[in-house]
């Protein structure tokens, strides 16, 4: 019988926990920036509010990613999900760099602070969550 958890340093091991991390925080940027698209279509806000609204959107996204790819692995929830949060980023900047101009700016600093922080909390939150077992 193989032992699960034998080869989960491996760098092969850990491709599918990240990708399923930076799948789980795309969906949850994608699904925030959404809501927040929708708040500035009801409400009047100014211009300004885009900014610190993605940032908060990237970082509920870096955070799932941190969890679900902590959840995943099962262990080393900080290195994971900080892993997850940066490849998260580096599709997060690609995409912005795509459809804006504007290129690196002090925004896009404080997102990286901001999903570098939220994933490795979602991480070390993964990790430690409980897992429902069956009482017998």
């Amino acid at each position: 019988m193989k032992n699960r958890h034998a080869d989960t340093g491996s760098p092969a091991a850990l491709i599918r926990p990240i990708l399923t991390g930076v799948i789980a925080g795309a969906i949850v940027t994608f699904a925030a920036l959404l809501i927040c698209a929708l708040l500035f279509t009801i409400k009047d806000f100014s211009a300004s509010a885009a900014g610190p609204m993605a940032a908060v959107s990237a970082g509920l996204g870096a955070l799932a990613a941190g969890f679900a790819a902590a959840k995943s692995h099962k262990r080393q929830g900080l290195t994971i999900g900080l892993a997850a949060g940066m490849l998260l980023f580096v599709v997060v900047l690609l995409v912005s760099l795509f459809v804006s101009e504007s290129g690196f700016t002090v925004l896009t600093a404080i997102k990286l602070a901001v999903m570098a922080l939220a994933s490795a909390i979602g991480g070390v939150i993964g990790v430690n969550s409980a897992t429902k077992r069956k009482m017998v």
